[in-house]
């Protein structure tokens, strides 16, 4: 079976990540994928995929995703494969817009990655979607939360939606992972965040959580994104620039987690939460905001704030800080938890998906 993932780009969301590291996990169930990629914006997951991955990667402009032309680009591309799996806005739609125009009987598949976007906030959406997913064969959740939102925006509820939750490569985020890093001396309690700087995911909120801890906590922020120098000029006002460091995108993520006392995830809304189940499985405490999706991955072994309330994030970490048997106990949860979530299982999954709807197609 041949299958194309369409994607707009390969930037530093989860959505991307996720896409890069489950590619070489689809050949073990005979299935052959390629990849699409809206724009070449040479990030270095693009890169690490050129190193690892024995797949075509194709690249359409090095201009903008939201060019309309693209769809006619992308049409070349539809007869050549099976399934055309699509992540991601705008990729949704061009794919299934040029789909249409051409009268394609290929399966379509949707991975929806979000509980929240703003073209649900209009009402012109609102009916839109519901002709775009109307149009697709399978629409795969990557958590309740996301399925019940996609549910409630579109109206109607559907058998082509299901729930497959992300995973991860296990082997690689665990306890045995040595770090070689030395941002901070020894005595540091070192609290991580790796997410793209966007407002939905609130670094201010840890950025603020650390002024009424001990000078001994510093925070590490991963990641790129349009807001990372609003969150510097904050790190900065609130003169913490000695216990915050901005380190970018990295592809020693597993490395950087052992080096963490506690990882953080202090989204506005989040569909799922890759990056806290990586702190997860490498048995560190991590702390989420209270969010559809975030708390259904961390309900029973991480711990929950209110959203947007640093005062409570602070004292979630200084608990953490203080209490050694109740930061084992917590990381000892996160991690048993997190043995649930192998992204062998995950692509294990789509492919059973991909078997069943060509079969009824």
């Amino acid at each position: 079976m041949k299958v194309l993932h369409v994607i707009g780009h390969l930037d530093s969301g989860g959505a991307e990540s996720l896409l890069t590291q489950s590619l070489n996990y689809y050949p073990k169930f005979f299935v052959n994928i390629d990849i699409l990629i809206l724009k070449d914006n040479n990030s270095f997951l693009l890169n690490k995929i050129k190193n690892n991955f024995e797949g075509n990667v194709f690249k359409i402009t090095k201009n903008s995703i939201y060019d309309f032309r693209l769809i006619f680009k992308i049409i070349p591309y539809l007869s050549k494969y099976d399934i055309i799996h699509i992540h991601l806005f705008p990729s949704f739609y061009f794919v299934v817009i040029a789909h249409f125009l051409v009268r394609s009987k290929k399966i379509i598949f949707y991975t929806e990655h979000s509980t929240e976007n703003k073209r649900r906030q209009t009402l012109f959406f609102k009916y839109f979607d519901r002709l775009v997913y109307k149009r697709v064969d399978r629409i795969i959740c990557i958590s309740n939360a996301v399925k019940e939102n996609l549910i409630n925006h579109l109206g109607i509820n559907s058998d082509k939606i299901t729930v497959i939750n992300n995973g991860i490569n296990l082997e690689l985020f665990s306890s045995e992972v040595t770090s070689v890093f030395d941002f901070y001396n020894t005595k540091s309690f070192i609290i991580t965040q790796i997410s793209r700087f966007s407002k939905s995911k609130d670094q201010e909120t840890v950025i603020r959580a650390l002024k009424h801890l001990p000078y001994e906590i510093k925070l590490i922020l991963v990641g790129s994104g349009d807001l990372r120098l609003k969150n510097e000029s904050l790190v900065s006002k609130l003169n913490l620039s000695d216990r915050v460091i901005f380190l970018g995108d990295r592809l020693d993520v597993p490395e950087l987690i052992s080096y963490s006392s506690v990882i953080v995830q202090s989204s506005f809304y989040e569909g799922f939460g890759i990056a806290a189940l990586e702190g997860m499985a490498s048995e560190k405490p991590v702390i989420g905001s209270n969010v559809s999706g975030l708390n259904e991955l961390l309900f029973g072994s991480g711990l929950l704030f209110e959203s947007g309330n640093d005062i409570e994030l602070a004292s979630l970490i200084f608990k953490l800080y203080t209490d050694q048997e109740f930061y084992k106990n917590i990381a000892r949860k996160c991690f048993l938890k997190s043995r649930q979530y192998s992204i062998e299982k995950m692509v294990f999954e789509y492919c059973k998906e991909y078997e069943f709807v060509k079969k009824i197609k």
